[in-house]
């Protein structure tokens, strides 16, 4: 069968791109949608064009996958269940063919415009109003923070929009109930502008565990926090 390259590589990216994100709907980490493309995209260019060799297109799915999800290996079996799933429902779409896992389109029909039509459809749909309701509580978690010689465990939230950084770490926002932490401290005056105007708050150093590993991070605090989350984390957490 006669196949364009070009075109089997916008499909598998497609493809790869609708399939993380499904399966980073439920783990605790943002999905940075320019930086999942551009893995998608070197992942299925490399796929396409080592097609011949099943070891070649292996390491293309399996590296990144590994670098993407590390110790959340239940999303990662959901991502590859997903893409599974997603060729297979392709091959049958465009009447195409796979080879090592690659899907490739006849040459003269344009069924892959619609197939791709289809999944942008499904992903923006998922994205925007299926993973929020069904999976908010995924990014709920229990958090340990030392400050000044304490250590705490609170519940914090995953906020995808908190990206505010003071010397090249993460600033988390803790309820204002927990400022007593910090006594005796002399806190760093940060600045920092939101969608309506401009803020300013006093940071502190500390450490957080993410995924069994201690972070350095600054803690600042607000009294706008509502129970029953304790503590405001930082999407660069995740990175």
């Amino acid at each position: 069968m006669n196949s364009y390259f070009e075109v089997a590589w916008l499909m598998m990216t497609g493809i790869a791109l609708s399939s993380h994100g499904l399966a980073f709907a439920l783990i605790p980490r943002p999905f940075f949608f320019k930086k999942i493309l551009v893995i998608s995209a070197l992942s299925s260019a490399a796929a396409v064009w080592g097609y011949r060799q099943i070891s070649l297109v292996f390491l293309a799915e399996i590296i990144p996958a590994l670098w993407l999800y590390r110790v959340h290996w239940k999303a990662m079996l959901q991502m590859e269940l997903c893409r599974l799933f997603l060729l297979t429902f392709g091959k049958y779409w465009t009447q195409g063919l796979l080879v090592q896992g690659v899907l490739f389109v006849p040459q003269g029909t344009w069924s892959w415009l619609s197939y791709l039509f289809v999944l942008l459809l499904l992903f923006l749909i998922f994205r925007k109003w299926v993973a929020p309701r069904f999976f908010q509580e995924t990014f709920q978690m229990p958090v340990q923070i030392r400050i000044h010689g304490n250590q705490i465990t609170l519940r914090g939230y995953l906020d995808s929009g908190n990206l505010l950084r003071h010397r090249n770490c993460p600033v988390l926002f803790l309820a204002g109930k927990y400022s007593f932490l910090t006594e005796g401290m002399t806190g760093t005056e940060v600045h920092f502008r939101t969608v309506c105007n401009q803020n300013q708050c006093l940071v502190y150093p500390c450490e957080i565990q993410i995924d069994k590993t201690w972070q350095h991070a600054y803690a600042a605090f607000s009294s706008q926090l509502n129970q029953p989350i304790d503590c405001l984390l930082n999407s660069r957490l995740f990175c």
